[in-house]
């Protein structure tokens, strides 16, 4: 189970990733705006994060 201070925790690896290489994408700063909501009320989940509109139209594929 992902507890949604995992989901914060993991946002903010995000922002830091996105930061250090220097993406610009409005649907991931959506995404990880509503990850590190203070609130956990407010955070979105785990199933809300695979909604996310940046997730839509993307194949799964395995990097080994």
């Amino acid at each position: 189970y992902i507890y949604k201070t995992d989901i914060f925790a993991l946002g903010l690896v995000f922002a830091l990733l996105k930061k250090r290489m220097s993406l610009k994408n409005p649907a991931a700063d959506d995404l990880i705006r509503h990850m590190l909501q203070i609130d956990p009320d407010d955070r979105y989940s785990v199933y809300q994060c695979l909604e996310h509109p940046l997730f839509k139209n993307k194949k799964p594929t395995a990097h080994f």
